[in-house]
């Protein structure tokens, strides 16, 4: 029999509460945009257990495609790497981000969408130093012109 003592019984706990619970601080990102979780899991870890499998490490439960439900098709164990570079796009309003879409990443700045680029060190400094102007002076103009010269030089689109 297994019991709440498992190590990912936790998950399993997390991943009900955020698409059920409205007290849940996540819930607004889960069970607030419809996300839900199947009717196998949602009744039955041990269903959970046999549809996912082991996992090594400190994987989380990614939902591959963001918009869709916490199903057996639609989930798989990934690094917090992985996870981060399969984020949904920021709405206005939200934090600093990178996204990845296909084979190229997309810049948002304070919410905002700046643009796309295929090169992930780039972006990802760019992100870093974005962040490190807006704590300082509250906008990211230097940021933004640095990402819309280098767009502009290797012909990357928007």
């Amino acid at each position: 029999m297994l019991s709440s003592k498992h190590k990912l019984y936790p998950r399993y706990r997390q991943m009900i509460s955020r698409c059920t619970n409205k007290d849940n601080k996540d819930y607004k990102g889960y069970g607030g945009r419809g996300i839900i979780v199947c009717h196998r899991w949602l009744g039955s870890f041990r269903n959970f257990l046999i549809d996912m499998g082991p996992h090594e490490g400190e994987l989380t439960l990614e939902r591959i495609d963001n918009n869709g439900n916490y199903t057996p098709e639609n989930c798989k164990w990934a690094t917090r790497r992985e996870q981060n570079l399969n984020q949904r796009a920021r709405t206005r309003g939200e934090r600093f981000g990178i996204c990845k879409k296909a084979n190229s990443w997309q810049l948002y700045i304070h919410g905002i969408y700046i643009g796309t680029c295929k090169d992930e060190k780039f972006i990802v400094g760019l992100s870093k130093k974005a962040i490190e102007e807006w704590t300082q002076t509250g906008k990211c103009i230097k940021s933004i012109a640095v990402f819309k010269n280098r767009k502009k030089d290797i012909g990357w689109g928007r």
